[in-house]
């Protein structure tokens, strides 16, 4: 119906509204069951009446929520609560030391989006209220801040797009999530993250121990084939000993003893090696790490019990292999060993 300007726009009593013009006719009843369309039009539009250069009136609808300079705001209904947990990430933007902003007070407000208030629409703001910081949250690379729910109640908010539950006891997690699952809504937990990371260490581990075993076991044949072709090659040298004096005892412990040794020597320096590698992995990981923002990082640790158990195998690894070549050298004649090329 644009350019046409015999337009007639009359109202009839039933409440319809009809629009005719002199080259065709079109109608539409608008009905409103006891008031409530009208009513409700009347809440969330506006009527803009203007007319052009030519004559013609246009009557525009304008969404009363689409006034970008209105800003609602929200009070609370009742003192709200105050307290609030912030995140060491937001102290350090704000310059404040975390050892000593405990019982301070802030002032804040909060921006409502649309949908958290039922009934509300457009831009809405809260009124100011003071908090007063009850802890720290040690989370240096985001800032925010923690409030009780009961504040965002005491606003009107009865939507949320999430929620955070913190059990007192890590026992109780399974018990809660599976409360909140029954009532319809899906759950994550850090819980879920470190039981991927340790399911993964757990197949490093499984993976790296059988490499350990491997080598241990090429080292175990290194070393008795070393202490074998030592014996062979120190065969006229242990019959002098012998003809000098020395005991067959003597002499197997002599080679056990260069055996446990060999064994004790090659377990710390292994566990050396090992301590200096991570070490340079964690500073690798670091530098990466803080060319990206993030703090250092440090993936090496090696407790006290495994380089204890490292020693614990080196010396019994030492004396096994060692036991064979002691023995042979003891049951060595001194006559046999000083003829022997």
């Amino acid at each position: 119906m644009l350019g046409v300007n015999t337009t007639a726009v009359t109202a009839s009593a039933s409440g319809s509204i009809e629009l005719t013009t002199s080259e065709s006719t079109a109608s539409a009843a608008v009905m409103a069951e006891d008031g409530k369309v009208a009513s409700a039009s009347a809440m969330l539009f506006e009527t803009v009446v203007a007319t052009d250069s030519s004559g013609i009136e246009w009557v525009e609808l304008k969404k009363v929520a689409e006034d970008k300079n209105k800003v609602e705001t929200v009070a609370y209904v009742s003192e709200p609560v105050g307290e609030a947990y912030v995140s060491s990430g937001m102290l350090k933007m704000l310059g404040l030391p975390a050892d000593k902003v405990v019982g301070k007070k802030f002032e804040s407000y909060y921006i409502i989006t649309d949908s958290l208030i039922s009934g509300k629409t457009g831009r809405m703001q809260s009124e100011k209220a003071e908090y007063t910081i009850k802890g720290v949250i040690d989370d240096q690379s985001s800032s925010y801040y923690y409030f009780q729910i009961a504040d965002a109640k005491r606003l009107g908010i009865d939507n949320y797009l999430q929620a955070k539950i913190v059990t007192q006891d890590e026992k109780a997690l399974p018990e809660v999530r599976k409360s909140v699952e029954t009532l319809g809504f899906r759950t994550t937990s850090t819980v879920d993250t470190v039981a991927g990371i340790e399911k993964i260490f757990a197949t490093l581990r499984v993976l790296l121990g059988f490499l350990g075993t491997v080598a241990l076991a090429v080292a175990s044949l290194g070393m008795f084939n070393t202490m074998t072709v030592s014996l062979l090659e120190r065969t006229r040298e242990v019959g002098v000993m012998k003809a000098m004096g020395m005991l067959s005892e003597e002499v197997r412990e002599l080679f056990l003893a260069e055996s446990m040794i060999m064994g004790v020597g090659g377990g710390t320096f292994g566990v050396i090696i090992g301590y200096m590698m991570g070490r340079l992995l964690s500073f690798g990981l670091s530098t990466v790490s803080m060319m990206r923002g993030q703090g250092m990082m440090d993936v090496a640790y090696i407790p006290w019990f495994f380089v204890a158990f490292i020693m614990l195998v080196s010396f019994t690894v030492g004396i096994i292999t060692g036991w064979y070549p002691s023995k042979r050298a003891r049951q060595i004649s001194a006559l046999n060993a000083l003829r022997y090329e």
